[in-house]
């Protein structure tokens, strides 16, 4: 393996605004309770956990247009999501992203 496939950085999107049904914003949390990092470790990889990118909750977020539910809200999550990303590869760590609901491919 090279240095960089051996380094992780783990970045939690713990975004349900995507979706109708709440719930998958404890994605996230359940994967590091479950003992994510612990079996990197195991498995040889330098693991760096970043944290929880800041995610508004549907009930205190405006709609909007109902074809395109909580669209602004999603795009700044997504954008904070991008930002580590980016900065997750360029210290030269594999980024592992943990959702929420498949809007969080987006960042």
């Amino acid at each position: 393996m090279t240095d960089k496939t051996r380094r992780v950085a783990i970045i939690g999107a713990a975004l349900d605004l995507g979706q109708g049904r709440r719930g998958v914003d404890m994605g996230p949390s359940a994967m590091r309770a479950a003992g994510l990092e612990e079996r990197l470790r195991s498995l040889g990889y330098e693991v760096r956990d970043l944290g929880n990118v800041e995610s508004p909750e549907p009930e205190a977020t405006a709609l909007g247009d109902e074809s395109a539910r909580f669209l602004p809200a999603i795009k700044a999550t997504c954008a904070r999501v991008a930002t580590l990303v980016a900065e997750a590869s360029t210290a030269g760590e594999t980024p592992l992203v943990l959702g929420g609901d498949h809007s969080v491919a987006l960042g």
